[in-house]
């Protein structure tokens, strides 16, 4: 991502799950923690990998803000993918698109975000 998490924590946690449905991407993570508020980011690369369909990778960032808790917390997160579908149109022109979504811990090709004209 060449530098577009650049600054942003990367404190440890599991990805349980990840699904698309409309414009959202919805995960469930799992971290140590809980005493302090938790921060997870979604960064997308800038540029789209040419494929059938397109791919475009993706990192999600945890920032525990130093909590040192030992509880073990589980919560869910969604994230607006409509600039997802903005940008594929500007570079792919108007209409329906499909987006496979690389974040890591999901498995290759399980997150592709569809959507129509």
């Amino acid at each position: 991502m060449a530098g577009a998490d650049a600054g942003l924590r990367d404190d440890d946690y599991i990805l349980n799950s990840a699904t698309i449905t409309g414009d959202t991407l919805a995960v469930s993570v799992s971290y140590s923690g809980g005493c302090r508020t938790h921060v997870f980011t979604l960064v997308i690369a800038a540029s789209f990998v040419d494929s059938t369909p397109v791919r475009l990778p993706a990192v999600l960032r945890h920032d525990a803000n130093g909590d040192t808790c030992e509880a073990f917390p589980t919560e869910s997160y969604t994230f607006d993918l409509a600039f997802v579908r903005a940008r594929y149109r500007a570079v792919y022109g108007p209409g329906a698109g499909r987006v496979a979504l690389q974040l890591d811990g999901v498995p290759e090709d399980s997150l592709v975000y569809e959507f129509t004209a």
